[in-house]
Protein backbone atom coordinates (compact mmCIF):
# COMPACT_ATOMS: atom_id res chain seq x y z
CA UNK A 1 0.00 0.00 0.00
CA UNK A 2 1.48 3.73 -0.92
CA UNK A 3 2.89 5.32 2.07
CA UNK A 4 0.17 8.57 1.64
CA UNK A 5 -2.65 6.21 1.90
CA UNK A 6 -1.02 4.54 4.94
CA UNK A 7 -0.85 8.15 6.45
CA UNK A 8 -4.44 8.79 6.01
CA UNK A 9 -5.47 5.84 7.33
CA UNK A 10 -3.70 6.67 10.26
CA UNK A 11 -5.00 10.32 10.88
CA UNK A 12 -8.13 8.97 10.14
CA UNK A 13 -7.87 6.49 13.00
CA UNK A 14 -7.09 9.25 15.30
CA UNK A 15 -10.09 10.28 17.33
CA UNK A 16 -8.34 13.78 18.14
CA UNK A 17 -7.80 14.91 14.32
CA UNK A 18 -11.27 13.49 13.82
CA UNK A 19 -12.40 15.51 16.54
CA UNK A 20 -11.06 18.70 15.25
CA UNK A 21 -12.11 18.16 11.35
CA UNK A 22 -15.25 17.75 12.66
CA UNK A 23 -15.48 21.13 14.66
CA UNK A 24 -14.29 22.89 11.74
CA UNK A 25 -16.34 21.40 9.60
CA UNK A 26 -19.42 22.73 11.85
CA UNK A 27 -17.74 26.02 12.19
CA UNK A 28 -17.37 26.71 8.69
CA UNK A 29 -21.01 25.21 7.61
CA UNK A 30 -22.25 28.02 10.24
CA UNK A 31 -20.23 30.63 8.92
CA UNK A 32 -21.87 30.03 5.43
CA UNK A 33 -25.09 29.84 6.71
CA UNK A 34 -25.02 33.20 8.78
CA UNK A 35 -23.35 35.01 6.11
CA UNK A 36 -26.41 34.17 3.72
CA UNK A 37 -28.64 35.68 6.37
CA UNK A 38 -26.69 38.78 6.74
CA UNK A 39 -26.89 39.36 3.26
CA UNK A 40 -30.22 38.89 2.63
CA UNK A 41 -31.08 41.18 5.70
CA UNK A 42 -28.95 44.19 4.54
CA UNK A 43 -30.62 43.66 0.69
CA UNK A 44 -33.79 43.69 2.01
CA UNK A 45 -32.96 47.12 3.25
CA UNK A 46 -31.82 48.63 -0.08
CA UNK A 47 -34.91 46.99 -1.30
CA UNK A 48 -37.02 48.81 0.64
CA UNK A 49 -35.09 52.29 0.21
CA UNK A 50 -35.64 51.85 -3.80
CA UNK A 51 -39.07 51.33 -2.44
CA UNK A 52 -39.70 54.11 -0.76
CA UNK A 53 -37.97 56.31 -3.86
CA UNK A 54 -39.86 55.10 -6.03
CA UNK A 55 -42.98 55.74 -4.28
CA UNK A 56 -41.67 59.33 -3.54
CA UNK A 57 -41.09 60.42 -7.15
CA UNK A 58 -44.44 58.86 -8.17
CA UNK A 59 -45.84 61.08 -5.76
CA UNK A 60 -43.93 63.99 -6.89
CA UNK A 61 -44.26 63.39 -9.88
CA UNK A 62 -48.33 64.08 -9.53
CA UNK A 63 -47.82 67.84 -8.24
CA UNK A 64 -49.14 70.37 -10.48
CA UNK A 65 -45.96 71.69 -12.52
CA UNK A 66 -43.47 69.25 -10.64
CA UNK A 67 -43.19 66.86 -13.69
CA UNK A 68 -40.72 63.63 -14.20
CA UNK A 69 -38.88 63.21 -10.86
CA UNK A 70 -35.94 61.33 -9.67
CA UNK A 71 -35.20 60.81 -6.18
CA UNK A 72 -32.25 59.80 -4.22
CA UNK A 73 -32.19 59.17 -0.57
CA UNK A 74 -29.25 59.24 1.94
CA UNK A 75 -29.11 56.55 5.16
CA UNK A 76 -26.77 55.76 8.07
CA UNK A 77 -27.10 51.98 9.12
CA UNK A 78 -27.10 52.22 13.06
CA UNK A 79 -27.55 48.74 13.72
CA UNK A 80 -30.38 46.94 12.54
CA UNK A 81 -32.47 50.44 11.27
CA UNK A 82 -31.39 52.14 8.70
CA UNK A 83 -32.19 56.17 9.27
CA UNK A 84 -32.91 58.56 6.65
CA UNK A 85 -30.67 61.28 6.97
CA UNK A 86 -31.57 63.35 4.06
CA UNK A 87 -32.98 62.90 0.12
CA UNK A 88 -32.38 65.09 -3.22
CA UNK A 89 -35.02 65.18 -5.30
CA UNK A 90 -34.63 66.64 -8.78
CA UNK A 91 -37.62 67.36 -11.28
CA UNK A 92 -38.67 69.31 -14.36
CA UNK A 93 -40.36 72.01 -12.05
CA UNK A 94 -37.80 71.99 -9.15
CA UNK A 95 -36.83 75.57 -9.95
CA UNK A 96 -40.22 77.16 -9.54
CA UNK A 97 -40.49 78.16 -5.58
CA UNK A 98 -43.76 77.45 -4.99
CA UNK A 99 -43.48 73.70 -6.61
CA UNK A 100 -40.13 73.13 -5.09
CA UNK A 101 -42.11 74.25 -1.38
CA UNK A 102 -44.82 71.30 -1.96
CA UNK A 103 -42.38 68.92 -2.77
CA UNK A 104 -40.33 69.95 0.52
CA UNK A 105 -43.61 69.79 2.64
CA UNK A 106 -44.22 66.44 0.59
CA UNK A 107 -41.20 64.86 1.30
CA UNK A 108 -40.76 66.22 4.93
CA UNK A 109 -44.02 64.61 5.82
CA UNK A 110 -43.09 60.92 4.14
CA UNK A 111 -39.80 61.00 5.19
CA UNK A 112 -39.93 62.42 8.64
CA UNK A 113 -37.11 64.60 8.07
CA UNK A 114 -36.67 68.00 8.65
CA UNK A 115 -36.99 70.11 5.78
CA UNK A 116 -33.56 71.14 6.13
CA UNK A 117 -32.71 68.15 5.23
CA UNK A 118 -34.50 68.18 1.73
CA UNK A 119 -33.29 69.42 -1.34
CA UNK A 120 -34.93 70.08 -4.52
CA UNK A 121 -33.43 71.40 -8.17
CA UNK A 122 -34.84 71.68 -11.22
CA UNK A 123 -33.93 69.40 -14.02
CA UNK A 124 -34.18 68.13 -17.51
CA UNK A 125 -35.23 65.22 -18.24
CA UNK A 126 -35.48 63.43 -22.09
Amino acid sequence: MPKKIKDLKKLASNKKFVSVITVAGIIGIAVIFLSGFFESSSGKSVRQGDDIEQKLASIVSSIEGAGKANVMISYENSGKVPTILGAVIVCQGGNNPRVAEQIVNIAKAALGVPSNKIEVVGGIFD
